[in-house]
């Protein structure tokens, strides 16, 4: 009597305990958003930097004379523009994210998850290409000014 209980436990836990196989996928998904999440908030205070900037710019150009000042104003405002763009592809993609899978096979769940790798590491791209732009513009400005 105890052996096909025995075997039916068994059945019944290897079937519960069944490996979900785009976890792994939807993991990643998920890694590289939230390695893209911190910069958000970032590129939030370097707008309002930017925008300190740009509205004390008589100053800068006092105190540096030899500034090329509608260079620099186009540099910083296409700055801004560029962490915009990137924060607003952030939020549309987070917006239709979705993990409810109930109503998708295995197959097309792994064909979701694999279109949004690609969509958020294009994401995670630009803001890198962001990230530096930031660095080298904002480097040009002590935090005095800032």
């Amino acid at each position: 009597m105890r052996k096909p209980f025995l075997f039916l436990c068994l059945i019944f836990f290897a079937c519960s305990t069944k490996e979900d196989p785009n976890e792994s996928l939807k993991q990643e998904v998920i890694a590289i958003h939230d390695e893209v999440m911190p910069m958000m908030g970032g590129f939030v205070r370097d707008g309002m930097t930017i925008d300190s900037i740009l509205n004390n710019f008589e100053n800068i150009a006092t105190e540096s004379p030899a500034i090329d000042t509608t260079e620099q104003k186009e540099k910083l405002r296409a700055l801004r523009q560029n962490i915009e763009n990137a924060n607003e592809s952030m939020n549309d993609w987070m917006h239709q994210f979705n993990l409810d899978f109930d109503t998708m096979t295995q197959e097309e769940v792994k064909l979701y998850l694999e279109n949004e790798r690609a969509k958020i590491v294009e994401i995670n791209n630009q803001f890198k290409k962001v990230e530096a732009q930031r660095e080298e513009i904002l480097s040009n400005y002590n935090k005095d000014t800032q």
